[in-house]
């Protein structure tokens, strides 16, 4: 399919677009993305106060100063007043996914393996499958902000303490995130919008001028100057109504005034030619012209009456 003038100017516009569009998309996906790790290392970083209230309590008990059951009590209670930002806290489990410590909710206490979400995520089933072999790791899963009904999301990250068998745990809420991120996607959708419709005008105008210049597609323009370079003068140009300033116009001129001048010679060549004949009996005879009028034949004498006399 051959596309038009105009339409191979569109297709720059469209490219350009496309990837304009593409970088504000994953421009707004890649600020998300920096955004969560950020709000992930603050978890990693909180976490460490509360592991080091457990490890300067295990020491105690290890060094025989306290019994390892008033350690874990000082621990769950120094940890259960520990708060950072406007709504962290940490919560403990066991290895069977029981909430030993609940800061906010005490309901959750000797409960945990058949809690979920809305979605229907286990969430301390997650955090316990995620510390396995004394690793740490992070889930997500929704739930309501404290004094609220709505769950909303929010990234736990979860650290194991092997001795006691406990697991501490806290999460952020990033529900900001997405509303951030959205907002970014609006904003960036409505930046799009107006580079396209200034840059369509821009095409537009360029397009218009250029087809007005020029009168017409630029592959006709050159099958015309290409008619015409052959000799042929016997097709039309055709012109748009009211074009007389295009270059297709002056090429249909052209055509029009070659076609008169090829006339005009050929009439005078005619003349040329019929000049000879009606000219006097004195240039006829110095062109090599003959008569124009007929022949009279004298009739010869014979021979015997051509004999001299004696």
């Amino acid at each position: 399919m051959k596309l038009s003038f105009a339409q191979k100017l569109w297709i720059p516009l469209i490219v350009a677009l496309l990837c304009l569009a593409g970088t504000l998309f994953f421009g707004s996906v890649k600020i998300k993305e920096n955004q969560l790790t950020l709000r992930e290392r603050e978890l990693m970083h909180v976490s460490q106060l509360a592991l080091n209230v457990v490890k300067t309590q295990a020491a105690l008990a290890d060094k025989g100063l306290i019994s390892q059951e008033e350690a874990q009590q000082r621990a769950l209670q120094t940890i259960k007043d520990l708060r950072y930002g406007e709504t962290g806290y940490f919560t403990i489990l066991n290895n069977q996914a029981q909430v030993i410590m609940h800061p906010i909710n005490a309901a959750l206490i000797g409960k945990g393996p058949d809690i979920s979400d809305a979605n229907g995520v286990y969430i301390f089933r997650d955090m316990v499958a995620v510390t396995k072999n004394d690793n740490a790791g992070f889930t997500q899963y929704i739930f309501p902000r404290p004094g609220e009904t709505e769950p909303q999301p929010k990234v736990a990250y979860s650290i194991p303490w092997t001795p006691w068998g406990w697991i501490i745990t806290t999460g952020l809420y990033v529900d900001d995130i997405q509303q951030a991120f959205m907002s970014s996607l609006y904003q960036n959708m409505i930046e799009f919008v107006v580079i396209s419709l200034v840059l369509s005008i821009l095409v537009y105008s360029i397009n218009r001028s250029t087809l007005k210049t020029l009168g017409g597609e630029p592959r006709y323009a050159a099958e015309v100057v290409s008619r015409i370079a052959s000799g042929d003068l016997s097709q039309a140009v055709n012109k748009k109504a009211n074009d007389n300033e295009s270059l297709v116009h002056e090429m249909g001129v052209m055509r029009e005034q070659l076609t008169s001048v090829i006339a005009e010679i050929r009439a005078s060549r005619k003349s040329l030619t019929l000049a000879p004949m009606r000219s006097s009996p004195e240039t006829r005879r110095l062109l090599n012209i003959p008569s124009s009028r007929p022949c009279r034949w004298k009739k010869r004498r014979p021979a015997w009456k051509r004999l001299p006399l004696p």
